[in-house]
């Protein structure tokens, strides 16, 4: 009965066994078939693609390239050929009995010229996979060509059948001979086993007495052979598995401390190989191009990008040459942020094999909105400074002339050239200043030398001075301070650039019958200073801007006036330079406030030692 379980466990294993073989056959089949007309249908399409358009295009003298090349060539999946206008319309066809071509579209974009899809035949409702290729005619595109053939399908056909079948039985036929050769080899254990059994049921005292044949020794020697044989390779294996185990680890570690580099690099790198497949992206990614890295990884540009001039750009990348140090690069403004300008550049990889042979691209994607935004504002700055100098020396030239000349022997005029010459010296002295200072500042040479100051007289004698110079003729000019203010420690000098600053801006951009007021307010925790006027202020959304260098309004009543955009923002660095802050109110024509905050900590009410 037990040799009976074992002989339909034998047939079962068979069965099952035989229906594995098989499926991995057939599959395997399936596969390597499909491979087979992916590559046939590729090559083809490249071949005719490759052929003059007058040789592809039927005549009543030829059949055509087309039709000529595809009947020598046919597979048993082939269903059809057709060469179409770039509209889609037949020019000539070649198909299988009784197939029906579908329609498709084509993209007139060079980069979508070449590919393959995926349709479904409308005769038969079979799957089918379609390549494509341009046809061209010197350099224009004339068509396209359509090779159409059926997908391998899951039932195998009759010469598979047979093939199969003839696996399937030799399989089933080994499964009793293995039956029998293994009874015969297990005949000494089952006697070895009866043995056992009496030697169990029997009273205690009784021996095993079994006498060795040929077969049980020879068998007992190839066992023990087999076993050391096998516990042999099972070391050698587990030795191989530690190698392999710790190369991966190291492989995994290496991979994880490049791939940590490139995060922390400042600017976004992605990696595309030569198929154009993107196999690595930085987190940066996301903020400069607003594409997730999880949406690129294993893609095609076509697939996550939708600026044309980027895609453009990273298919050209596919064919920078290997030993190019970089390419060219591109400015590109993304679609989620277009105020920004992101500069992408591509640096070519090198196969590992051999250095002339592409194998990918490395893309540095880095943000350059305030480079470009610097380099603007500096060569408008040169632009101002160039103008701002040409005034006064124009003016000085001028009365230079007119004192060498009868009139300078007139004391009026001499007194009137001598101011004007004053009053432009004084003009491109202090432009001058300003630019030393704010290049002091950025090369971090500047010394704040800080002194007990009483800013009560500090900015009475500011504001006298204003009125002593003339400056704001005509305008009311007020001054609002307590009696007293609490003394503070601080850079004299600078402190009065940046209050001389907001002084004059604030007579400049004002009407010229306009108020500025100089006031300032003192509580327990800061001191605060303002300069007020009633000039022609400025639009909310440049609250944050007029402090920047260089900035200046783009309205014309801003242009108007003589600047350089350097004032405000050497106020800010002077300010912050004593711990303090300044923000800026104003209305489009109706004026501005820029208020000062002075925070009182012991910095700022030390007395100088």
């Amino acid at each position: 009965m037990q040799s009976d379980r074992f002989g339909i466990l034998i047939i079962g294993g068979a069965l099952l066994v035989i229906a594995i073989i098989l499926s991995i056959i057939f599959a395997f089949q399936v596969d390597f078939r499909t491979e087979q007309i992916r590559a046939q249908g590729a090559r083809l399409v490249r071949t005719l693609s490759g052929m003059p358009w007058d040789q592809l295009r039927p005549t009543a003298q030829r059949q055509g390239a087309l039709r000529a090349l595809l009947n020598l060539g046919n597979s048993r999946e082939f269903a059809y050929g057709v060469l179409v206008d770039p509209a889609g319309h037949k020019i000539t066809e070649v198909t299988s009995p009784g197939v029906t071509v579908p329609a498709a579209t084509f993209s007139r974009e060079p980069s979508a010229w070449f590919g393959e899809q995926a349709l479904v035949s409308p005769s038969d409702g079979k799957k089918l996979q379609e390549f494509y290729g341009p046809a061209l005619d010197r350099g224009d595109l004339k068509g396209f060509i359509r090779l159409g053939y059926y997908s391998p399908g899951y039932f195998p056909s009759g010469d598979q059948i047979s093939f199969l079948a003839l696996v399937a039985l030799t399989v089933f036929l080994l499964a009793p001979a293995f039956y029998f050769m293994l009874r015969r080899e297990l005949r000494p254990l089952e006697h070895i086993s009866q043995h056992l059994q009496r030697l169990v049921a029997d009273e205690p005292g009784s021996r095993l007495e079994i006498t060795p044949t040929a077969d049980l020794r020879d068998f007992m020697e190839r066992l023990s052979g087999f076993i050391k044989r096998l516990d042999e390779r099972s070391r050698e294996i587990e030795s191989q598995g530690e190698v392999m185990l710790t190369a991966n680890r190291l492989l995994s570690y290496k991979k994880d401390k490049a791939e940590a580099v490139l995060q922390v690099l400042p600017d976004a790198v992605m990696i595309m190989d030569d198929a154009g497949v993107i196999t690595f992206t930085s987190a940066k990614i996301d903020v400069l191009i607003g594409v997730a890295p999880e949406a690129m990884v294993g893609r095609t540009p076509q697939q996550w990008c939708q600026d044309e001039g980027l895609i453009g750009f990273l298919m050209r990348c596919q064919s920078i040459s290997a030993q190019a140090s970089r390419s060219d690069g591109m400015l590109y403004s993304p679609a989620h942020a277009p105020e920004r300008k992101i500069q992408v550049t591509a640096i070519p990889l090198a196969s590992h094999s051999e250095n002339t042979m592409f194998s990918g691209a490395v893309l540095v994607f880095r943000d350059v909105t305030a480079e470009t935004r610097i380099k603007s504002a500096g060569n408008e700055f040169l632009a101002y400074t160039t103008h701002e100098l040409k005034t006064p020396l124009n003016i000085l030239k001028l009365y230079s002339e007119l004192l060498q000349g009868d009139d300078g022997n007139d004391k009026t005029t001499r007194v009137k050239a001598v101011n004007a010459i004053h009053d432009q010296v004084e003009r491109m002295s202090s432009m001058l200043n300003d630019m030393k200072t704010v290049a002091l500042i950025e090369m971090g040479n500047l010394v704040v030398d800080r002194q007990r100051v009483k800013l009560h007289d500090l900015l009475r004698d500011i504001f006298e001075a204003f009125i002593a110079g003339g400056r704001g003729a005509g305008m009311d000019l007020k001054l609002e301070l307590p009696t007293e203010l609490t003394p503070v420690s601080l850079d004299k000098g600078l402190f009065a650039v940046a209050v001389n600053n907001l002084l004059s801006n604030a007579i400049k951009y004002n009407r010229p019958d306009g108020k500025v007021r100089l006031a300032a307010t003192e509580s327990e925790q800061q001191i605060v200073i303002e300069v007020e006027d009633t000039g022609i202020g400025f639009a909310a959304e440049n609250r944050e801007r007029i402090f920047d260098k260089f900035f200046r309004g783009e309205d014309e009543a801003t242009r108007a006036r003589e600047g350089q955009g350097l004032g405000l923002y050497l106020t800010r660095q002077i300010v912050e330079m004593h711990q303090g802050s300044i923000s800026a109110r104003s209305e489009p024509e109706k004026g501005s406030t820029f208020s000062i905050v002075l925070r009182k900590t012991a910095t700022l009410l030390r007395e100088k030692i």
